[in-house]
């Protein structure tokens, strides 16, 4: 068992230095905004008209407008709304502070509109019809649309051909998921977005799991198990699993992010008879949680990204019986390597079994990632069951 460990660690080193060779260097992390400027660059442009695909102060649209604001800070943004989404750190919008782009869904296929928080709930934006202009956005036309904030100060940069040009690169790629190996996290799915992922495991199972979000702090998921998808066994279908999560505290400078849950999912474990066959059994649910997540790591070289501890404690029991066997604890901690890798480590299930599981997630694209995970390491009465899931998230 030790063996198949050392083999994976190698595994893992040698993936490390071939995405370090293929990875450019960021030059930077982007400093806070100059407010000052901000404001005076955006009374310039207001009253310009709208032109589709306008760049220049003849005539903007509405990410030729942040492009060009962002641009007097020495900042450059990728030139389109849609792109300019997976710029930046996601923060919740009733954090947001001048300078934060507002990502919209105006034509129903995702974001296609971005605007500028300024102040007391406006933004400035390229409207299509009355072009640059102040605008509220808490209005029921604007909420139902809105996507999601994100906050370009704090990110990375590469240097441009210009001394004072700071290009912005793709900082988020969809590396927080509800759960990490077994493990929940704090995070829950921003409004209007969907999560479906498929994972696949030493005994041919699949399991598809998916969720949706609410208000940017609930979102609800369900779970299903296909039995022997891979394999020459019989088929079988499980009874479908359903969890909740409502997130009520956002991480703060000194406190962490924090949520509650309930999941009536399990973990199944892997074992051998005396023949040398494949013994299934599931574990204990999940049952009701309590999770508090933290950023632990905030520098970000060209080689390591944020780190962060999630940390919780639950039980899948409550009543007068429950007992310490019924209680549970977890801790894990997740590393972003090379923007687009994630190195999870945890340990699920203290109190009981205490299962220790790793994991490394890629991302393809801004909402498509593979993660290849182990789980019950170094357990005399299991086998090390690995698993490979694929991850789709997107707007609807």
């Amino acid at each position: 068992m030790k063996g198949q460990v050392v083999k994976v660690l190698i595994i893992y080193s040698i993936a490390l230095l071939i995405m370090q060779c293929a990875t450019f260097k960021t030059a930077g992390t982007i400093g806070r905004i100059d407010e000052d400027k901000l404001e005076k660059s955006t009374r310039k442009y207001l009253g310009t008209p709208y032109v589709w695909g306008g760049t220049t102060p003849a005539g903007l649209d509405c990410s030729g407008f942040t492009t060009l604001v962002y641009k007097e800070q020495g900042i450059m943004l990728p030139r389109t709304s849609s792109e300019q989404y997976n710029v930046g750190k996601t923060v919740p919008v009733d954090n947001v502070r001048p300078g934060d782009l507002l990502f919209f869904n105006t034509f129903g296929s995702g974001v296609s509109h971005v605007g500028i928080y300024t102040d007391d709930h406006q933004m400035v934006h390229a409207s299509s019809r009355d072009g640059v202009k102040y605008t509220h956005f808490n209005t029921d036309y604007w909420q139902k649309r809105l996507i999601g904030a994100k906050r370009v100060a704090g990110s990375q940069y590469i240097q441009g051909e210009l001394a004072s040009e700071k290009i912005a690169v793709v900082s988020e790629f969809p590396m927080r998921v509800r759960d990490l190996v077994s493990v929940p996290t704090t995070y829950t799915l921003d409004r209007r977005h969907f999560y479906l992922d498929f994972r696949t495991n030493v005994t041919g199972n699949l399991a598809v799991n998916s969720s949706i979000g609410f208000w940017n702090r609930l979102d609800v998921g369900a779970s299903f198990m296909l039995n022997h998808v891979l394999g020459n066994q019989d088929l079988g279908i499980e009874v479908p699993q359903v969890s909740i999560k409502f997130r009520f505290w956002n991480e703060g400078k000194w406190y962490p992010s924090t949520a509650i849950g309930f999941a009536n999912t399990k973990l199944k474990t892997v074992s051998h008879d005396t023949s040398g066959n494949f013994i299934e059994k599931w574990g204990a649910p999940r049952g009701l949680y309590l999770v508090a997540g933290k950023s632990m790591f905030n520098g970000y070289k060209w080689l390591l990204g944020s780190g962060k501890t999630y940390i919780g404690l639950g039980t899948n029991r409550i009543d007068k019986y429950t007992q310490l066997d019924n209680v549970y604890m977890f801790i894990a901690y997740e590393q972003q390597v090379l923007r687009r890798m994630l190195i999870i480590a945890e340990i699920d299930d203290i109190f009981r079994s205490g299962t220790i599981n790793i994991g490394t997630r890629i991302a393809f694209t801004s909402s498509s990632s593979v993660e290849f995970s182990m789980t019950h390491l170094f357990e005399k009465h299991y086998e090390i069951d690995r698993a490979l899931r694929f991850s789709y998230y997107f707007v609807y």
